[in-house]
């Protein structure tokens, strides 16, 4: 027993240690695409992403995020595009938005996208938007040659946008995104490779 204590304990100081060498965050440069973390408890899950993620030009902290999940090693190959519209319209009914498809042009180009949640946040409400789930390298040719990117959103016939968003638009630039897409990859693999090596020691701990 006094073994299994100490071998335990040994491990959990090895797990600390490189949980806290791994995750940081690098710091964020304006206007550049960087690399970060981001954890939720889910029940008794903790999910872990990658994300590479820049701020947006018109509406600053509204970030265009690309979430990596750290999961499996073969989900590191691909993202989920997220950003955030930041509101202080004041409208009381924004949280019926949740789960809403709504139209929007991004890239020029005519997109359906899903509001995924909503938030209250500082004096106003914080919408996530979800624009959907490609591979990092489809992500990194659809963005080729391409400086800037802008997202607006649009009506449709039962959703007015300025009923609910007192800014409809944003810019992001796309310096440094396939650097950070692929700094990301490699983040999310060590996050797998250490979670799979620690799960292996367990194993050795307990036979």
């Amino acid at each position: 027993m006094r073994i299994f204590i100490i071998l335990l304990l040994a491990l959990n100081t090895n797990i600390q240690a490189q949980t806290k060498d791994e995750l940081v965050d690098e710091d964020r440069i304006e206007n550049i695409w960087t690399v970060s973390y981001y954890s939720f408890e889910n029940y008794d899950d903790k999910q872990t992403y990658v994300v590479a993620s820049v701020n947006g030009k018109i509406s600053h902290g509204d970030r265009f995020s690309i979430m990596i999940p750290t999961q499996k090693a073969e989900y590191c190959d691909y993202g989920k595009s997220m950003t955030t519209f930041y509101t202080t319209a004041g409208n009381k009914n924004i949280n019926k938005l949740q789960n809403k498809i709504i139209p929007a042009v991004f890239k020029n180009e005519n997109i359906n996208i899903e509001i995924e949640n909503t938030s209250k946040f500082l004096m106003g409400d914080r919408v996530f938007i979800n624009m959907g789930i490609n591979s990092l390298n489809n992500i990194k040719n659809f963005f080729q040659n391409k400086n800037l990117v802008s997202l607006q959103l649009l009506d449709e016939q039962d959703f007015n946008v300025i009923d609910y968003f007192d800014i409809k638009e944003n810019s992001f630039s796309l310096n440094g995104l396939d650097k950070a897409l692929d700094r990301a990859r490699n983040e999310c693999l060590s996050i797998v490779n250490t979670n799979h090596n620690i799960d292996k020691s367990f194993n050795m701990v307990k036979n």
